[in-house]
This record gives C-alpha cells, structure tokens and sequence, in this order.
C-alpha cells in the first residue's frame, strides 16, 4: 500500500512540473498562427478577457483586417491578473486590473 501511494503522488508531482512557454515563445506561436491563417489556433493564446475582441476582429471582412508583415518583439512581460476585496465581508466591493 505504501509504494502504492508513493506511486501515485510521484505521477502526480511529475504532472505537476509540466514546463508551460514562456510569453516570448506564445507569442511567436500566436502571430506566426495569424500568418499562417490558422486563427483556431491563434484563439487558444488569448486570454479570455481578450477572446470577445478576438472574435470581433475575426467577423470583420478580411479587406478591413490589418496585415500582418514582419513580426519583431521586444522584452518579454507577463501579465497577471488581481482582485483587490478591501472587504472579505463584501465580495461585490471589488477592484480588478492586469
């Protein structure tokens, strides 16, 4: 039973690890995918607060979308996003921001 169990956490802790991209390599993914015209996969790499903007831009006829050229980046940035609840009491008194 023990080596059962030590088993199934060293599965899990190796699952755990799983190394993700870092933002440069997303983002290189995410503008060679519009390239490409593979935009399903382009929409897996935005967020979901951007997705509905995502989708908007899709539905515009492809003469009022922006060609994508050359692509160069800069530093890389991570953005990550907070709730402040200066009141746990309160849940609808809220702030978010990226």
């Amino acid at each position: 039973m023990k080596h059962l169990f030590v088993l199934i956490v060293s599965v899990f802790l190796t699952a755990c690890m799983h190394q993700t991209d870092g933002p440069r390599k997303v983002a290189e993914q995410y503008w060679q995918s519009l390239k490409n015209g593979d935009t399903v996969i382009a929409r897996t790499m935005v967020s979901k607060s951007s997705q509905q903007a995502y989708d908007d831009y899709l539905a515009l006829p492809p003469d009022e979308r922006m060609a994508i050229g050359e692509v160069t980046f800069g530093a890389e940035q991570t953005t990550i996003a907070s709730v402040l609840y200066p009141d746990s009491a309160n849940p609808e008194d809220h702030t978010a921001f990226d």
